[in-house]
């Protein structure tokens, strides 16, 4: 019988065969397009960074507004809830508008 090498994972006799080299950038070149546009996916993610603490701001204020505009004609307790009304309808009008 003829002596022949097999192939089995992990045989420190065989020696696999020699592999091309995979295809690399020259050592002294840079890619030259960047392939992500990261510079518009900033200002995306700044806008929506700030657009929740923009929309947090109305918060303290409108106890205030809601009694000086005299909606609750002076009862104090019905004024969280007026707040309530005018808060939600400014998240309601922003998503509203989106579509």
């Amino acid at each position: 019988m003829l002596d022949m090498p097999t192939n089995i994972p992990g045989d420190p006799n065989v020696v696999d065969a020699p592999r091309e080299p995979e295809a690399q950038y020259p050592k002294n070149s840079t890619p030259t397009a960047d392939p992500y546009p990261r510079w518009p996916l900033y200002i995306v993610f700044l806008t929506q960074f700030s657009e929740p603490l923009t929309a947090m701001v109305i918060y303290p204020f409108t106890p205030a507004l809601i009694r000086t505009i005299g909606v609750t004609h002076g009862n104090d307790n019905a004024t969280g809830y007026y707040a309530g009304i005018l808060v939600s309808s400014i998240s309601f009008s922003d998503q509203a508008s989106c579509l």
